[in-house]
């Protein structure tokens, strides 16, 4: 059995829920990114390979493996079902991959910036105009097709609907409401069970 070491809210939340989404048995243990200290007091720097941050998935042989869009990933291909799996070679595969680095270099790396203390002025005006240009195309994108890789929901859009969920706790100075396909599009993946299951355990909203 997999365990999944998380931090709540984080965008270990990601691949939690994709773990439920493809109904994979696993464990969940917590990490104190303060104390760098696991719920079952493990030393989470020398499990996530020196590297200080979630997620990191351990696997039964006590491997592990880490980087969120490897995990999401990896648990994609774990469905012999899914049509994003290993085998099945055709182009949707690829998409998957597109969205995953689209999520994480144009999402995550820009709104994760905004958790640095002490951000000078003129580089959140950076930050601010980079992530309007990126809502622009992602709600054009969304007002063609209902999710990132197509008609189908994927790991990738549990990953920005991860980051994206951020949104309205930092100081960016931007809202949904000037993007409403994105607006919809969050609303909808809150109601899947398998992301309402995970937050619940997570204790996030």
């Amino acid at each position: 059995m997999f365990t999944l070491y998380y931090s709540p809210g984080a965008c270990s939340l990601a691949s939690h829920i994709m773990l439920r989404e493809n109904n994979i048995q696993f464990n969940l243990k917590k990490v104190n990114l303060k104390t760098h200290k696991t719920e079952d007091d493990r030393d989470f720097f020398a499990l996530s390979q020196n590297k200080g941050y979630v997620p990191v998935l351990v696997f039964e042989n006590g491997d592990t493996l880490t980087e969120g869009c490897a995990i999401l990933f990896f648990i994609t291909e774990q469905n012999p079902s899914n049509n994003y799996a290993t085998g099945k070679s055709d182009l949707r595969r690829y998409r998957l991959q597109e969205a995953l680095t689209f999520v994480s270099s144009e999402l995550h790396k820009t709104l994760g910036s905004y958790f640095s203390v002490g951000l000078p002025d003129a580089y959140k005006d950076i930050l601010r105009a980079k992530l309007s240009k990126t809502f622009n195309w992602l709600d054009k994108k969304l007002c063609e097709q209902p999710y990132l890789s197509g008609q189908d929901f994927t790991a990738a859009d549990a990953y920005a609907f991860t980051v994206l969920r951020w949104l309205p706790h930092l100081n960016t100075g931007l809202s949904l409401t000037d993007w409403p396909n994105v607006q919809l599009y969050i609303d909808k993946i809150l109601q899947r069970p398998s992301v309402i299951e995970a937050m619940q355990v997570e204790g996030v909203s």
